[in-house]
């Protein structure tokens, strides 16, 4: 209705973009395009429409508007670092899986991690088990790719660390809120991507007896 009467009222598009972020991603794109064109520099816009492009797969549109942001607006934007992750993540998919994609997808969510580190913001602490989650995760993909490709020594050590701290933090915060349904779910996702690490280890160097002993070590921890 406030478009109705001034096509070009700030506010209202903003407020649609936000809203039709989270319920259609299509038609948010269009209004934080409009907004765009009147606050150019508003971090908002290239968040939100960046994750807008994410959701729909166009990772490289993604991309774009995720690094203006974090290169030119907010070094430290926790969320547009770890979208932008994602999108790199998914564009090396759709090239092939190329092992540079990977690798700027896993620098990305590095940054967001120390991003959450060094933050005195709790909201922000408390994403840390999850991004160090999704950190393994890619550095993990990323090292099957490039033992794929056969591209010198696999290191899965960066992953095992990632996904160990997860562990740490998730369990240390619901020791402080044990009816926290999401964080225990956190701490079983980690532990089972710990297990496919351990796995993937076994394989590549079956006679190495390290990967068996963690193994059995995380299924009883897991328990």
């Amino acid at each position: 209705q406030v478009l109705n009467l001034k096509s070009d009222n700030a506010d209202a598009l903003l407020g649609l973009a936000e809203l039709y972020r989270r319920t259609n991603p299509i038609w948010a794109v269009e209004y934080y395009t409009r907004y765009k064109a009147i606050n150019p520099s508003d971090p908002a816009v290239y968040y939100g429409r960046g994750s807008c492009y994410l959701a729909r797969d166009a990772f490289a549109l993604a991309i774009e508007d995720l690094k203006y942001l974090v290169e030119r607006l907010e070094p430290n934007h926790i969320g547009g670092l770890t979208n932008l992750a994602l999108a790199y993540r998914g564009r090396a998919v759709e090239k092939n899986y190329d092992p540079d994609l990977f690798e700027q997808a896993v620098n990305y969510m590095k940054q967001a991690v120390l991003a959450a580190e060094n933050s005195s913001d709790p909201e922000n602490q408390r994403l840390l088990p999850e991004l160090n989650y999704r950190l393994g995760r890619l550095s993990f993909e990323h090292q099957q790719i490039l033992a794929r490709a056969q591209v010198g020594q696999s290191n899965f050590d960066p992953a095992i660390e990632s996904l160990e701290e997860s562990i740490q933090q998730a369990t240390q915060m619901a020791k402080k809120d044990v009816d926290d349904m999401e964080l225990l779910n956190q701490i079983i996702f980690s532990y089972d991507a710990l297990a496919e690490v351990y796995n993937a280890q076994a394989l590549l160097n079956p006679k190495d007896a390290n990967p068996y002993i963690e193994l059995s070590r995380i299924t009883d921890s897991r328990s």
